[in-house]
């Protein structure tokens, strides 16, 4: 929950328009924080893993074009790898609870077709590869402008939740392989009986 000190920071240093705009978003934070506690919560641990996130791929983004990799390439691989990242990095912290129930082999053996999933259902990722590309291609913008202008849109979509979309996904895709697992685990293959002549 922000503090007044912020507040008091934003006061002095901001001019007057910033300054209500940064009030407004501080009391829209709690308000939601004190409606959905567990929300928050979960947002807490996706802001962090999502601002690595973000660093990871400019600075990608920046190497690749500056050894003069095509705009399409080196936006998808940076993009693609620093997905990987946010995958790993939620799977570990943010969605512990749910790959908890996973064995190692389904763990290793739905690895990547939850990857694609994720890469698929979460919104930024198709948007940032396609934006960027079309922007230099079309418009001839700058990429890394244009690479600024997509994390915004990402980070605001992020915000309210777009890679909750994914998650929500995710999650039912494991409850089911769990369920899968018990299923199997409680089921006892039949011996066929042998029928005896007399």
């Amino acid at each position: 929950m922000p503090s007044n000190l912020t507040t008091r920071i934003l006061t002095l240093f901001l001019p007057t328009p910033g300054r209500r705009i940064a009030q407004f978003i501080i009391l829209l934070q709690e308000k939601i924080w004190r409606r959905w506690p567990n929300l928050t919560l979960k947002l807490s641990d996706f802001i962090p893993i999502g601002g690595v996130t973000n660093i990871l791929q400019g600075t990608l983004f920046i190497l690749l074009l500056s050894i003069e990799v095509e705009v399409f390439v080196a936006i998808s691989i940076s993009v693609l790898l620093s997905a990987l990242f946010n995958f790993v990095a939620n799977r570990k912290f943010t969605w512990r609870h749910e790959f908890i129930s996973l064995t190692r082999k389904h763990n290793a053996l739905w690895f990547i077709p939850l990857f694609i999933i994720f890469c698929v259902f979460t919104p930024t990722v198709p948007l940032k590869i396609a934006g960027i590309s079309s922007f230099d291609f079309f418009y001839h913008i700058s990429p890394e402008i244009s690479w600024f202008i997509f994390s915004g849109i990402g980070l605001i979509a992020n915000f309210f939740g777009a890679e909750l979309i994914s998650f929500g996904i995710i999650t039912r895709i494991i409850r089911r392989i769990t369920l899968g697992q018990e299923i199997q685990s409680h089921s006892k293959p039949i011996e066929p009986t042998e029928e005896r002549l007399t």
